[in-house]
Formats: C-alpha cells, structure tokens, sequence
C-alpha cells in the first residue's frame, strides 16, 4: 500500500492520460506550483492509488524532486 505526503509535495494534474508504456499507468501535465511551465510526469502502476478517487474531480500528484511518490487520480478521469 502506498501513502502520499503533505500538502507541501502536492500538484494538480491538469490532465492524464492511460499510457502504452509498460509500468507507466498514466502520463499527467501537472500544474507547476512555483510560477512555472507545467510539466510533464509518467506515473507508474505502483505509484497510483487505485481503491480511491479525489472527490474534488482532479488528479493529485505528489512529488519529491519530480519523482513521483504516489498519484491519486480525480472522479470520472
């Protein structure tokens, strides 16, 4: 099971989408928080959080240095 940090290492993803790579479940532009280009993230199979959804209808991504710790996708994708 993964668990995600605080507030301070969370993103919102602008989109996502599946992937075709193997391991890489989704590819997310992710929304700079320090005045940035938004960038892109490939988002491995054990870095998602499957058995949830934001309930805010956003993806969540929470990074460490751009490496992915876990990705909590929005409702309905």
């Amino acid at each position: 099971m993964s668990y995600c940090c605080g507030p301070g290492d969370q993103y919102y993803v602008r989109e996502y989408r599946p992937s075709q790579k193997h391991g890489i479940a989704f590819t997310a532009l992710v929304l700079s928080n320090d005045g940035r280009p938004d960038f892109p993230v490939e988002i491995p199979h054990e870095k998602v959080i499957w058995d949830r959804v934001n309930p805010t209808g956003r993806g969540v991504i929470f990074l460490f240095h751009r490496a992915v710790i876990c990705f909590v996708p929005g409702m309905g994708m």
